[in-house]
């Protein structure tokens, strides 16, 4: 698979997920709930962003996998999103250093879609 398909690919999924996502509410996460608590999604997207910003790419994933596994509440899809896009737009260099690649951003962007249940996109 060329690198060219798999970089569609992710701009693709990336730009369905948000239309899907963002059609039905805000694209913020909620930082606060109705009793001034920090939400649980606020608090996976702020260690989400922790450990990109320490290129630790791999713990974040497992980390978003981790606690969707437990809880796949509807919530957490901005985090998710968030994240992959935040990868799309890493070099491929950048990715290689952080032992990732442009497939595996591939690939966790559609175990998301799967998980919560949504169609596939077509791939054009």
């Amino acid at each position: 698979m060329s690198s060219d398909y798999i970089l569609r690919q992710i701009e693709d999924m990336t730009r369905f997920l948000a239309s899907v996502l963002f059609m039905k509410r805000p694209s913020t996460v909620e930082v606060m709930d109705e009793d001034a608590r920090v939400t649980a999604e606020y608090l996976l997207l702020h260690r989400v962003r922790e450990l990109l910003a320490e290129r630790r790419i791999n713990e974040a994933e497992n980390l978003l996998f981790d606690t969707l596994a437990e809880d796949p509440r509807p919530e957490y899809l901005p985090v998710a999103i968030e994240f992959y896009d935040a990868l799309h737009n890493m070099s491929d260099a950048l990715l290689a250093a952080c032992d990732f690649s442009r497939q595996e951003v591939a690939e966790g962007l559609a175990a998301i879609t799967r998980l919560y249940g949504m169609p596939q996109p077509e791939n054009g």
